[in-house]
């Protein structure tokens, strides 16, 4: 099932002009959002990345300068020396931009953030190959963002939760001063308000032990008909 469209609305007034606006519609959905799975299944979480039909166009160009083949009006123009914390900075120029993906934790039975369950490993994500993107309004983009792989070879059964997840472009530059400042423009998220109905929900349960039965018999017989094959041969080697 997918989830219902988050559509994000980025409205960024210019410097240059009052009563210029960029707008950038955008919605990520999951292409399943509620999975069934085994303790040891690793997942893959694919999405669809559309633009809205009333929205500006989706494009940028990392290996490109300022400003990386975007509106200017979308580029964040404060950032912060650290990765979170204040944006208070202003940038005086810009010398970088890179793809990124956000999330929120895990949570586990609603009791908390896990990080002994799952690896969450989004460097294998399609979405970490493109330098460079261009998406027409009405335009979508199906991608695997990331895979949760059990961390110890198997998980705790139950149910697993994750409120929300996204994409991003990353800003490097330089402030008043010479520091560094880094900047996030969201381009789309799953659930910005983390709300229940969008939430990507996994939910593990064991491997039944008839199956484990069964299991370990068909590996049974498979090693005794090896053995009397094996046999065989040798009886025919000696003949």
């Amino acid at each position: 099932m997918r989830n219902f469209a988050r559509c994000l609305l980025f409205a960024v007034a210019s410097a240059a002009s009052a009563g210029a606006q960029a707008a950038l519609i955008t919605s990520l959905t999951f292409h399943e959002q509620h999975l069934t799975v085994g303790p040891s299944d690793s997942i893959e979480i694919w999405v669809t990345l559309s633009v809205a039909p009333e929205s500006d166009p989706l494009t940028f160009d990392t290996t490109a300068g300022y400003p990386f083949g975007m509106d200017p009006d979308l580029i964040p123009t404060h950032g912060n020396l650290a990765f979170p914390g204040d944006t208070g900075t202003p940038f005086v120029s810009y010398f970088a931009a890179d793809v990124g993906i956000f999330r929120s934790c895990l949570m586990y039975e609603d009791t908390g953030c896990t990080w002994s369950e799952y690896q969450f490993d989004s460097f294998g994500s399609i979405w970490h190959t493109f330098e460079s993107l261009t998406l027409q309004p009405g335009d979508s983009l199906d991608f695997m963002l990331a895979t949760l792989s059990p961390f110890n070879d198997t998980v705790t059964p139950g149910t697993y939760t994750m409120r929300n997840l996204g994409v991003d472009l990353l800003f490097a530059g330089y402030g008043p001063d010479g520091e560094v400042l880094n900047a996030y423009l969201a381009l789309a998220e799953t659930c910005p308000d983390g709300a229940e109905h969008c939430r990507l929900t996994v939910r593990v349960v064991p491997v039944p032990s008839a199956l484990w039965m069964l299991g370990t018999a068909l590996l049974g017989l498979a090693g005794a008909r090896r053995k009397r094959s094996a046999a065989a041969n040798a009886g025919c080697a000696r003949a």
